[in-house]
């Protein structure tokens, strides 16, 4: 029922695109990717070794959410171990999406 009232605007829903999934990057991720390759080589440190590490098969618990600090960790710890023999550090890293498969 009305009193007379007008009506409040409704607030748009805005929604997080970052949070979903997708089966690609998007333009502003590759450039960031790009700027730090660019940046890599500026130091001389060109990365030229690939990694692949699967958080679920490893036996993380809930891995959507424990794979970034899992994988900040061990980013820290193995740049700490090249460095205690003298050597140098430079990553670039892409976290996946975990892909549901409907049937």
């Amino acid at each position: 029922m009305s009193n007379g009232a007008p009506v409040p605007p409704r607030r748009a829903i805005r929604r997080r695109w970052s949070h979903i999934p997708r089966m690609h990057l998007s333009l502003e991720q590759l450039e960031n990717n790009w700027a730090a390759l660019g940046h890599a080589e500026r130091l001389g440190l060109r990365p030229n070794v690939t990694l692949d590490i699967n958080f679920s098969v490893g036996g993380l618990f809930d891995p959507d959410q424990n794979a970034r600090a899992s994988l900040r960790a061990f980013l820290k710890l193995a740049r700490q171990w090249v460095e205690r023999r003298g050597g140098r550090t430079a990553y670039i890293y892409v976290l996946e999406n975990r892909l549901y498969w409907r049937w």
